[in-house]
């Protein structure tokens, strides 16, 4: 596993061409997360000229079904489609209570905190600093483990 993130770090973290989001920021603030997201579709580049965009990325996003609406626009704007989906999708991660029997049992992250040992937790950063580290992680510590 340790391999896998290493060559996701060494090879893709950096490019310009790749945008990693992550979990947290999709919790925890879907707002900002899904901009980001749906900028690298949409957001045209200033200043660039037209036939030097990237093509092809809009027409596949809205061909999920997710994306797909009778009557819309064949181009929505940016704004049309992130007020879409934000209305659509602002629920999901919202969890009353933790339920081992559903499929979204938990969403907030950080779970781990409540259900490891603070000595697993301490292993397990040692075991990853480098990734956590490179991927803008700081490790748990015993304070924050509940």
């Amino acid at each position: 596993m340790i391999d896998r993130y290493n060559y996701v770090i060494a090879n893709l973290l950096g490019r310009e061409n790749v945008l990693f989001l992550k979990y947290e920021d999709m919790v925890l603030n879907y707002q900002e997360w899904l901009a980001k997201f749906l900028s690298v579709f949409i957001a045209p580049e200033p200043n660039v000229p037209t036939e030097t965009q990237p093509k092809g990325l809009l027409a596949l996003l809205e061909k999920l079904p997710l994306v797909q609406r009778e009557g819309r626009s064949p181009s929505p704007t940016f704004s049309a489609l992130y007020q879409e989906l934000f209305e659509a999708h602002k629920a999901d991660f919202q969890v009353e209570d933790e339920d081992v029997y559903r499929h979204k049992r938990q969403v907030l992250p950080g779970d781990h905190t409540r259900k490891l040992q603070p000595e697993t937790i301490a292993i397990l950063n040692e075991k990853f600093a480098e990734i956590l580290n490179a991927l803008g992680y700081e490790p748990v510590a015993n304070s924050q483990i509940h």
